[in-house]
């Protein structure tokens, strides 16, 4: 019984998701989803005790989704490559996709949702919990990489975690700018200031 009630609460979640991604939070209804979900009404309430719960956990998945992405990408070249000169063109090339112009709609996204929590004491300690979750595992990919040494060993891996996520983060204010330089500009000064991270 449990079993289905947590492939159900997935199920109910994927939707939300899908439907914030596809027409922003506001079209999201609770009574759609549960026709598309095969469910009741009543059954995503049990769940999310409300709408506002539903579109909060949905939210805090999408605060989630691409650094954890991001993360496994660096921890799955760390485990295909041998050398650092290839990290490095990898961490160039994963640069670029994130300080990319694609990306800006993910960025204002996170950026919202931290907004949010201003004055919401509970949506602040699960936007909390999620960044922690996403820092840790930066944090793990970093290590991975000092310990086959690519990264220096003498710096503390939940700052670079930390720095990671403040700089892809901060790309929002690139977005805002008008006379924004193009994506291989902006990788390329930041290749330039992360270059002492490299072991050598």
């Amino acid at each position: 019984m449990a079993t289905a009630q947590v492939s159900a609460r997935d199920t109910i979640l994927a939707l939300a998701v899908e439907m914030i991604d596809a027409d922003g939070e506001a079209a999201l209804r609770m009574a759609d989803i549960a026709e598309r979900a095969g469910v009741a009404v009543a059954l995503i309430s049990h769940h999310f005790g409300s709408r506002e719960g539903l579109v909060s956990e949905a939210q805090l998945f999408r605060f989630r989704r691409q650094p954890f992405l991001d993360a496994a990408r660096i921890e799955a070249a760390v485990m295909a490559i041998d050398d650092v000169d290839s990290f490095r063109g990898l961490l160039h090339e994963l640069t670029r996709d994130v300080v990319g112009l694609q990306r800006s709609v993910l960025r204002m996204e996170r950026v919202t949702e931290v907004a949010a929590t201003h004055g919401r004491p509970e949506l602040r300690e699960k936007v909390m919990e999620a960044n922690r979750e996403v820092t840790d595992s930066i944090q793990h990919a970093m290590a991975l990489a000092q310990r086959v040494g690519f990264v220096r060993r003498d710096l503390d891996a939940r700052a670079l975690a930390l720095f990671v996520q403040a700089y892809a983060m901060g790309f929002v204010l690139a977005d805002l700018d008008p006379n924004r330089p193009d994506d291989e500009a902006l990788a390329t000064v930041i290749d330039a200031v992360t270059a002492g991270l490299y072991a050598s």
